[in-house]
């Protein structure tokens, strides 16, 4: 174990330690961090963490080697010629479909209205046009399906597979088939049997793709929220019905569907589904079949053949598993409400109004903080289930560690993890191909797509491959090459980073909020004072959803919760950037340096962290925990390094285009004061067409915010406006004097909305104005016609009288236009 925790200390030291070009040279650095007689709280409660989720792993299961563990992750014998030994050879004692007692039902009976309309009509939602299909003929005009080897060479043994498929209502006929398909067979994962798959890929050409399906997975599971305060027992308690016990409990009671895919019948779409293997139909007894064509059934004669054709729903069809999932899902939801399933790229839902249901295709599960409702709403559930004709098994309810979809949910510490087979057989995968030389680029995407799935729960574990990921990209000849050694300096660290994978789903909230921005030149950073119910909303999203489609009927439109909005800020001192480096590189630093701030707060390990940034690459970036860009995959693996050992859950949101976190904090601001965590110059770089609501923010915008260009005395390019000029530099003063005139001029309130027009209009008519009135030193003129009033002017007198009309025009909008500025 003390190994396996050293391992651990390194690679997350590795990570931490990450720049540009450690990672372009996949440099890390594995040796010189011992801890010393110097630990400060914060290393000892990570390394506390490290030691106890290493213990919790336990030793390795028997009888599992590195090579074993490999040989089952890439479901293959050999690593240099990938030959699968996932397809199963046809053998019909293994297969159970033959011996279940599943009767498949039209799956349309089964699903939504809208999901069923698709079934009904598929012409209209699945099939593609003519073209398409001959388009796609055209490019595979020799294809063939694949067959299982002892199907393929022994008619007898087709026959009678033919007929035991036939009886269980799996297998029609039909006088005409559209597609060809083939039957072949793969390894149950229990290794006790075998599952029928269909060879769909010339359906799949022929059809549309399907939607994307919202599936319950371990990803969206590790996204609920279990934290309660004290203060909320009353209400969910009443809510329930019943008391929570206390310490809270995440209970849960899981399931599985029985052969689901083949309880589904989708007779109306078979002749896509058809085996081009004609057969006499005094073979199987037929007296007519179904003509589409005719719409009715056909008498057929004793010398007449017809195709078998595939009447259940076929494992392999693209749609097989939008309609499995939405069938299962449709027919709980009369059981649990459908807005508290848990979803794949949607918030999740809240536990505290009430059990939670998740649906993964044919895996079924019930969570939620009240023993009785949960037993409750998942025996009710299963009855809705059955009641439809679904046949489940393996109906588990109350256990202390819930298996579901291959993770672990315990119930006393409402936390998350994989299970240990599968972590150890990883590892162990992991270590077996560290000694290796070679290996082909297909065992290493099957190894990668474990170490993704892996690390779908706790994304910052991503951002640890790069060079893995082009050394797959440069090989695509399915050859055996050398493994580089920054492939394998990066598979050791995720090694290393395998048994700390666990999500805390009671971890409580940070009592504050960070913000930050920067610019060229500079930065501001602050905190403001939160509370967990400020933050909860807020946490639900993820920037990166806003690029995925939402559905339209939940009713959840990902730009719910975005808008333009701006965050009042104080004012800040001014100072520097050391270093000159992309804008969303320095975004991206700011936004680090809250997740930095906290961790050396011991109290503030295990929670949530809320942190604000203008920056759409580096939130999506933190957000993904990955990036393209090695300086901005660098930050995500420092970023990375800090969340993965003290579980510190840091969510990002885009502050320029998030209504309610910018006006939430706003209030935050205004009301308890928020407090400057490092100086900065202020460079803010305001919408430039933000309109100007009211005097008040003209106001700030002019004087604290915004540079209108090259106005110094004597400038050659008078009125000419450079954001790049900071306010407040020597000899500048003249615009505080333009922005007091403007106010007193102004006979409403401080609130009273300004101009229908933008402020970037604003400064373009002020541009051209000076320009027409021709002022060669702007500064002396305004400052002049500023004292106009005054008994001795020192300027031209019709230069003052303009400018000065010019200003009292701009002020009454509704007199005079906009373009009376440049015509004064």
């Amino acid at each position: 174990m003390a190994g396996r925790i050293g391992e651990s200390v390194s690679a997350l030291n590795s990570l931490g330690g990450a720049s540009a070009r450690s990672t372009r040279r996949a440099s890390f650095v594995f040796e010189g961090h011992q801890a010393g007689s110097g630990v400060t709280a914060a290393q000892e409660s990570a390394l506390r963490r490290i030691g106890r989720l290493v213990k919790d792993a336990g030793p390795c299961p028997s009888g599992l080697t590195p090579k074993l563990a490999f040989e089952e992750v890439i479901k293959s014998k050999d690593m240099y010629s990938l030959n699968r030994c996932s397809v199963a050879t046809y053998d019909l004692e293994k297969l159970k479909i033959t011996k279940s007692d599943t009767v498949p039902k039209p799956a349309a009976d089964l699903l939504p209205p809208l999901e069923a309309d698709f079934l009904t009509h598929p012409e209209l939602h699945i099939i593609r046009s003519e073209e398409e299909i001959n388009e796609w003929c055209t490019a595979n005009k020799d294809f063939q399906p694949y067959w299982d080897e002892t199907l393929r060479n022994d008619r007898e043994a087709r026959l009678d597979l033919y007929r035991r498929l036939h009886e269980k209502g799996l297998l029609g006929f039909r006088k005409r088939i559209k597609c060809k398909v083939g039957i072949f067979f793969v390894k149950k994962a229990s290794g006790k049997g075998i599952r029928l798959i269909i060879d769909s890929r010339m359906p799949n050409g022929c059809h549309r793709r399907p939607p994307k399906t919202k599936l319950g997975g371990a990803s969206a599971i590790c996204e609920l929220d279990c934290f309660m305060e004290s203060d909320e027992l009353g209400a969910v308690n009443e809510g329930f019905g019943g008391p929570v016990e206390l310490p809270q409990k995440l209970f849960g009671s899981t399931g599985d569907v029985s052969d689901a895919f083949y309880q589904f019948s989708v007779e109306p779409m078979c002749e896509w589904f058809g085996l081009d293997d004609p057969v006499a139909a005094e073979e199987f007894g037929l007296t007519k079949v179904w003509d589409s064509e005719v719409g009715d059934y056909v008498d057929l004669s004793a010398g007449d053949r017809v195709f078998p054709v595939f009447l259940g729903m076929p494992q392999g069809w693209a749609w097989a598993l939008h309609f499995c999932n939405l069938a299962v899902e449709y027919n709980m939801s009369k059981a649990i409400p459908s807005s508290q399933f848990v979803k794949e790229g949607l918030p999740p839902p809240d536990p505290r109004r009430g059990p939670i249901g998740s649906v993964y295709v044919d895996n079924i599960g019930v969570f939620g903080f009240v023993e009785k409702m949960v037993d409750q709403s998942f025996d009710e559930a299963v009855c809705c289930l059955e009641r439809a004709g679904f046949v489940l098994h393996e109906l588990e309810r109350g256990a202390i560690e819930a298996q579901n979809v291959g993770i672990v949910i315990r119930r006393d510490t409402m936390t998350v993890r994989h299970t240990r087979k599968r972590a150890w057989r990883l590892y162990l995968a992991l270590k077996h191909v560290l000694k290796q030389n070679r290996i082909t680029t297909e065992a290493m995407r099957v190894l990668v797509g474990h170490i993704v799935h892996y690390f779908s729960i706790m994304r910052p574990g991503l951002s640890v491959l790069y060079h893995t990921y082009k050394f797959i990209f440069d090989w695509l000849d399915g050859r055996s090459h050398n493994i580089p050694g920054s492939v394998k300096r990066e598979l050791r660290v995720v090694a290393g980073l395998v048994f700390l994978v666990e999500i805390d789903l009671k971890a409580s909230y940070c009592d504050r909020i960070y913000c930050g921005d920067s610019s060229t030149y500079g930065y501001c950073f602050q905190w403001s004072p939160s509370t967990a119910s400020e933050q909860r909303e807020l946490f639900k999203f993820h920037e990166r959803w806003r690029f995925l489609e939402v559905e339209q009927h939940t009713g959840l439109g990902l730009g719910s919760h975005h808008s333009s909005a701006d965050l009042s800020v104080p004012d800040i001192a001014y100072v520097r950037w050391q270093h000159g480096e992309a804008i969303h590189m320095k975004e991206g630093r700011v936004a680090l340096m809250s997740l930095r701030r906290e961790a050396k707060r011991s109290d503030s390990h295990g929670k949530r962290l809320l942190t604000l940034c203008d920056n759409l690459s580096a939130t999506c970036a933190f957000d993904k925990g990955r990036a393209k860009d090695l300086s901005l995959l660098a930050l995500c693996r420092r970023a990375g390094a800090i969340q993965i050992v003290l579980v510190m859950h840091q969510r990002h949101s885009n502050l320029a285009s998030s209504k309610r976190s910018a006006q939430r904090c706003e209030n935050l601001s205004l009301d308890r004061g928020s407090r400057n965590v490092g100086r900065a110059r202020l460079r803010k770089q305001s919408t430039r067409d933000q309109y100007a609501d009211s005097w008040k923010t003209f106001m700030t915008f002019c004087a604290a915010k915004k540079g209108w260009g090259n106005l110094e005395p004597g400038a050659s390019k008078v009125g000419q406006y450079n954001d790049s000029i900071v306010i407040g530099s020597s000899g500048r003063e003249w615009i505080s004097n333009l922005v007091e005139k403007l106010y007193a001029i102004h006979t409403g309130d401080m609130d009273m909305k300004l101009f229908p027009f933008t402020l970037n209009q604003f400064e373009k008519v002020f541009k051209e104005s000076t320009e027409r009135l021709q002022l060669k030193k702007l500064q002396g003129a305004v400052g002049q016609a500023l004292r106009v009033s005054d008994d001795t002017p020192s300027m031209d007198e019709s230069i003052a009288n303009s400018v000065s009309l010019a200003l009292n025009n701009f002020m009454q909008p509704n007199k005079l236009p906009l373009s009376s500025l440049v015509n004064c």
